[in-house]
C-alpha cells in the first residue's frame, strides 16, 4: 500500500529530483560580484541563485532583482548605476522563501505562481531550491496513469459502440454477464467497468477483429493495463516508469488501430459510391 498524501510532500519531490540526478545546489556568496554573479547564472542557465552567508541562505538573486535594484537606484541619476557590475550580490538580492521539506506541495502554489522558486531546507539542515517547472513536471507524471486509463477506457467504450447499438448490447452483455447478487447486468456500455471491456471484446472477437487486428497483443495489453489501473484506483502500488510506458503503448495502438479502421471504412465507402 502507498499513501497518496505521501507523494504530495515536499520531501518525496526532492528525493525523486535527487534520483534523476538534478544537479547539486549552486548557490553564491553574499560578497561575490554582480558581475560574476550573471556569468554563473548564464552558465548553468539559472535564472535565479540562492545567496549564502556562511552555512545560511541569506537571500535569493535573480535577473529580475538585478535588474528592478539597477532602475530604482538609478532613477534619477544614471551616474550611480554605472558601475553596477562590481556591486556585490547582498546589494540586488531579495528576501528568500524558506519551506520545510515535510510540508505539502500544494502549499508551495501561490509563492511559485509569484516567483517561479523556493528555497527547501532539508532535514539534514543543507537547502534546495525547486522551481515551478519542478513541481509542473511532478504534478504531470502523477496525473499521467489517471489520463491514460481515462483514454483507454472512453477508446474502448467507443470501439464496443461503433459494432454494437444499444438494443445488440444489452441483449448480448444479459448473455454474458453473470452477476447475480453483485449488481444487475449492464444495459449501456459506459455501465461496463475495465475488466468487462476486456470480456465483452474477447468474447466476440469476430466484431471486432478487424479494428483490432491481432488478439493475442490485444488481451497482453489490456489485461496489463486492468492490472495497472487496479493498483492506480487501490493505491496498492506507485506507478513506475515502464506501466506509464505501457499504458501509453496500449493507448496508441488502439487509436492506431482505430484510425486506420475509419480511414478503411472511408475507402470502401468511396469505393461503393464511384459510379
Amino acid at each position: 500500500m502507498w499513501c497518496l498524501a505521501k507523494l504530495l510532500e515536499i520531501k518525496t519531490l526532492l528525493e525523486l529530483l535527487k534520483s534523476n540526478h538534478k544537479p547539486k545546489l549552486v548557490t553564491i556568496d553574499v560578497e561575490e560580484t554582480v558581475e560574476n554573479c550573471i556569468k554563473l547564472m548564464m552558465e548553468n542557465d539559472f535564472s535565479q541563485l540562492p545567496v549564502m552567508k556562511k552555512d545560511n541562505v541569506a537571500g535569493i538573486v535573480s535577473f529580475a532583482s538585478i535588474a528592478k535594484t539597477i532602475f530604482q537606484v538609478g532613477k534619477n541619476s544614471t551616474k550611480r548605476t554605472q558601475c553596477w557590475q562590481q556591486w556585490k550580490v547582498e546589494d540586488v538580492m531579495e528576501k528568500p522563501t524558506l519551506r520545510d521539506c515535510h510540508q505539502d506541495l500544494f502549499d508551495l502554489i501561490e509563492t511559485l505562481a509569484r516567483d517561479s522558486y523556493v528555497i527547501i531546507r532539508t532535514d539534514n539542515k543543507t537547502y534546495e531550491i525547486i522551481t515551478s517547472f519542478d513541481v509542473l513536471h511532478y504534478f504531470k507524471e502523477l496525473a499521467a496513469p489517471f489520463l491514460f486509463l481515462n483514454d483507454i477506457e472512453n477508446t474502448l467504450r467507443a470501439i464496443i459502440q461503433s459494432r454494437f447499438d444499444e438494443q445488440t448490447f444489452e441483449a448480448e452483455a444479459i448473455g454474458l454477464f453473470t452477476y447475480q447478487k453483485r449488481r444487475e447486468a449492464p444495459k449501456k456500455v459506459d455501465q461496463l467497468c475495465f475488466g468487462d471491456y476486456i470480456t465483452f471484446i474477447s468474447s466476440h472477437w469476430s466484431n471486432f477483429k478487424q479494428p483490432l487486428g491481432n488478439e493475442s497483443v490485444f488481451l497482453g495489453y489490456s489485461e496489463t493495463a486492468r492490472k495497472i489501473r487496479n493498483d492506480v484506483c487501490h493505491f496498492r502500488n506507485p506507478v513506475c516508469k515502464s506501466d506509464k510506458e505501457t499504458l501509453e503503448r496500449f493507448l496508441n495502438w488502439l487509436k492506431e488501430k482505430t484510425k486506420q479502421n475509419v480511414q478503411s471504412e472511408m475507402s470502401t465507402n468511396l469505393g461503393a459510391s464511384a459510379p
